[in-house]
């Protein structure tokens, strides 16, 4: 067996609804709307389903001379070319239902067993025998037992090597079918384990064409697995006698199973039965399986075969980059038997902006160091998406790894792996790799790691709202794409490691206030509030008379400033003002006083202490009345408020000599 841990058994209870997705181009173009509903059946899972045995009757045997026999069973386990070569076939007079091919593994009839080390039962001629009473439902008839399975598997000496076991699928859906001379069992129509091995292998294609039977043979293939918004190119051969073929393109992974090609048989879309080469462009993302059957002049299904294609469909815009991320494998090389390697990779991740917590990898393994480019499936990007939106249950469905030898790569989880500290994780043999139709199980070590960047929102506020074109930086040093939206948010990415402390904070002018610190734990979704407050400087106002002496209790109003300020005794005020009132712009001022002309203006504060001095005029019209005589009409003089004759005048207060006043100003 190539490397450790074959995987076998692949899906349960698998049920479809069958619509043909696609169009043909080609030779020709065909179409297809129908619907219906088929069930392929497959579980393991008890190991206690026990199928209707068939035995093998006592019988006399006839030959019928050489048949072609394409081997699937021997060839199951192993990363091996199928064969097909001549084996003697007999069939058995008392029950002409029952067919047997003659040391189909000895005396050089398999290339691979020159030694003549392989055989059914080393002891005795072997025999393998199929029972195709119903045609649709043939049988494979088992002559040993190991009470264990509960399965009556057929037993394939290894000589020195072990021995292979053969269950069929008969109870699940797994039969062969019988027509026009040619026995064919699809590939997985059975199971194959060695007998000091737990782990399951599907068979490949197993076909028995009877001498002088028809040619009804029909096989699909290609050599893409998967496209990216381009057509699925596919080949296929059809033998020479098959009358009609009909095909089916469904979006899904499904068995080539004989319920499955019945209704194919039912609702597939008519085909040339010829050999041709065809395109088929899937319009959605994941998989599809194409199906095509041989049938027979009355529709009824002669052989089949299916072959799967995968739709790498990228949208950029439903994805949000976090960068590059490290990524540590462990899926294929212990499979080869290389198990002191664990490479470290630096890849992009990429998250799904509708569902957060469901990640992508861009081309996960194009730097693997074990791969050179003829290794890769090159031609479009190859995307490993893994579903972590329940952190304790991440799952990754089967996707290609875009490597290509042996076959295609692809990737599976078989139990859920956890994102705790930062890390996406799969516990051991907690994922499966296949490589064409071989399962084998990945992650043996329990290497399997990628880092999932955290994801830190930061929302600044000033204590009442948020806060619009705040630059926001980390550990201090601002990063001019981390700038607040209308909601006062921002999103930062950070690769560092659990544990890691980041210090954030959040500058815009007119604003000041503390940062804060986040850990990065077991949650990469982390959030952050700052709350910033305006930032204030001091203000101060002097306001004299034109002498330089000092006016207490003028009232200062300073623009954008609610409320007003009284200078005290030295006719000074404190104003405590934004920032922005200290870069230079011109603030508008006005400051009155009973008795004195009201005065405004403006003045460009700075950051140093530097007052504004406003002086006040006594208002003329104010004053007080100095007497100089109190004789009738003696000239009273009118004194303003700085104690001065105003305007050295003859104003004054004039009194009658009948006592009246009358007060004159000029």
């Amino acid at each position: 067996m190539v490397g450790d841990g074959q995987y076998g058994t692949k899906s349960t209870d698998i049920a479809f609804t069958v619509e043909n997705d696609g169009s043909l181009s080609g030779d020709n173009q065909y179409f297809c709307s129908n619907s219906t509903t088929a069930t392929y059946r497959f579980d393991l899972s008890d190991g206690k389903m026990l199928p209707e045995e068939t035995e093998e009757p006592e019988s006399q045997w006839q030959s019928l001379g050489m048949a072609q026999y394409t081997d699937g069973i021997a060839s199951g386990p192993y990363s091996i070319d199928i064969l097909t070569y001549e084996v003697e076939v007999e069939q058995s007079l008392d029950n002409p239902s029952l067919y047997r091919l003659v040391n189909p593994y000895t005396n050089g009839n398999w290339e691979y067993n020159s030694d003549g080390s392989l055989t059914i039962d080393s002891e005795k001629t072997s025999y393998l025998t199929f029972d195709v009473s119903d045609p649709s439902k043939v049988v494979i008839v088992t002559t040993e037992s190991d009470g264990s399975w509960n399965y009556s598997p057929l037993n394939v000496d290894l000589g020195g090597y072990g021995e292979l076991q053969v269950f069929d699928l008969s109870f699940s859906g797994g039969y062969g079918t019988f027509a026009g001379g040619n026995i064919i069992f699809p590939a997985k129509s059975l199971l194959v384990s060695e007998t000091d091995d737990e782990d399951m292998y599907y068979s490949k294609e197993v076909k028995v064409v009877l001498p002088g039977a028809a040619d009804y043979s029909l096989q699909l293939s290609s050599d893409e697995l998967c496209v990216e918004g381009a057509p699925f190119p596919f080949n296929i051969t059809v033998g020479a006698d098959v009358p009609a073929v009909k095909w089916l393109f469904i979006s899904g992974q499904y068995g080539a199973s004989a319920d499955n090609f019945a209704v194919v048989a039912q609702s597939g879309s008519n085909l040339n039965a010829e050999s041709a080469s065809y395109q088929l462009t899937p319009q959605e993302a994941g998989w599809y399986t194409l199906f095509a059957v041989a049938l027979d002049a009355e529709g009824n299904v002669l052989n089949g075969s299916a072959i799967f294609c995968y739709n790498e469909k990228h949208v950029a815009d439903e994805w949000t980059s976090l960068g590059s991320t490290e990524f540590i494998d462990d899926t294929f090389l212990p499979v080869f038997g290389i198990n002191d390697q664990v490479p470290l990779m630096e890849v992009e991740i990429l998250e799904n902006k509708a569902t957060p917590g469901l990640y992508r990898l861009v081309d996960a393994y194009a730097a693997h160091p074990a791969l050179t480019a003829d290794m890769l499936h090159s031609g479009h990007h190859h995307y490993l998406d893994i579903d972590a939106t329940d952190p304790v249950a991440v799952k990754i469905a089967e996707t290609p790894m875009g490597i290509d030898f042996d076959g295609h790569f692809t990737l599976k989880s078989n139990n859920d792996g956890t994102l705790a500290g930062g890390a996406i994780t799969f516990p051991s043999r907690g994922l499966v790799l296949y490589i064409g139709d071989s399962g084998y199980y990945a992650n043996q070590a329990g290497n399997f790691k990628v880092s999932i960047p955290y994801t830190v929102t930061v929302t600044v506020t000033d204590g009442d709202g948020p806060i619009e074109g705040a630059y926001v930086g980390v550990d201090g040093s601002e990063d001019d794409d981390l700038v607040t939206d209308a909601e006062g948010k921002v999103t930062l990415i950070s690769s560092k490691h659990a544990g890691t402390e980041l210090k954030l904070s959040a500058q815009k002018d007119g604003y000041q206030g503390e940062g804060v610190t986040v850990t990065l734990g077991d949650d990469v979704k982390l959030s952050a509030t700052i709350v910033l407050e305006k930032a204030v400087d001091t203000a101060l106002f002097q306001v004299v008379t034109t002498d330089q002496k000092p006016i207490e209790g003028a009232t200062i109003t300073v623009e954008g400033i609610e409320t007003p300020q009284v200078t005290d005794a030295s006719g000074y005020v404190w104003f405590t003002l934004p920032i922005e009132y200290f870069s230079g712009k011109e603030t508008h001022y006005a400051v009155t006083k009973e008795g004195y002309v009201k005065c405004t203006g403006t003045y460009k504060f700075t950051e140093a202490m530097v007052a504004c001095v406003v002086v006040l005029e006594v208002d003329p019209g104010s004053g007080i009345v100095g007497v100089e005589s109190a004789d009738a009409g003696a000239a009273v003089r009118f004194f303003d408020l700085s104690g001065r004759v105003a305007n050295g005048s003859t104003k004054g207060l004039v009194i009658g000599s009948d006592g009246t006043k009358t007060l004159i100003r000029k």
